[in-house]
């Protein structure tokens, strides 16, 4: 998740190490926030949908139900 290459680059003293840690903290708030809003589209697409899917066979059982002709 904090990969930053195969160690060929790297903090030398304790300022750039901390430097490093913090830039790894705010990429991983970054990656889990972006999951999150991805997510939260998807599942309110995935709801709308079902949703329709709900009142068509709501309105197919009333059909038949009540025998109205389309």
């Amino acid at each position: 998740m904090t990969t930053v290459g195969y160690g060929d680059m790297s903090g030398a003293n304790t300022e750039e190490r901390v430097f490093c840690i913090f830039l790894m903290v705010i990429g991983v708030i970054v990656f889990t926030f972006i999951s999150g809003a991805i997510s939260s589209v998807l599942s309110t697409i995935d709801g709308s949908s079902t949703m329709k899917q709900e009142q068509s066979l709501y309105l197919s059982k009333l059909q038949t139900n009540y025998n109205i002709k389309p």
